[in-house]
């Protein structure tokens, strides 16, 4: 598994999350923080988005807020970010 394999699902299930919720669409790059940038991308945006993406995969990915967080949680992390977090965790 390569880590833009799981960007790529990541930015295709924040895509469908969003969708699904009823907002307008907006552009999505590897610099994108959801939390607090994408229009009521919440905790439980979060889960769903971990859902799908750990489906498209395959994989087991921790249903865990925190990965949408920096480690202090001091600061909500960018999409490569988010990515990186997951690709430690199923390695």
């Amino acid at each position: 598994m390569k880590k833009g394999e799981i960007l790529a699902e990541l930015k295709k299930a924040i895509y469908e999350v969003q969708d699904l919720s009823g907002e307008k669409y907006f552009e999505i790059n590897e610099h994108t923080i959801p939390i607090g940038n994408l229009p009521g991308f919440d905790s439980f945006r979060v889960l769903e988005t971990l859902f799908i993406v750990s489906t498209a995969l395959g994989l087991e990915i921790e249903d865990d807020i925190n990965l949408f967080i920096s480690p202090d949680e001091n600061r909500a992390l960018q999409l490569h970010e988010i990515s990186d977090r997951i690709y430690k965790q199923i390695k």
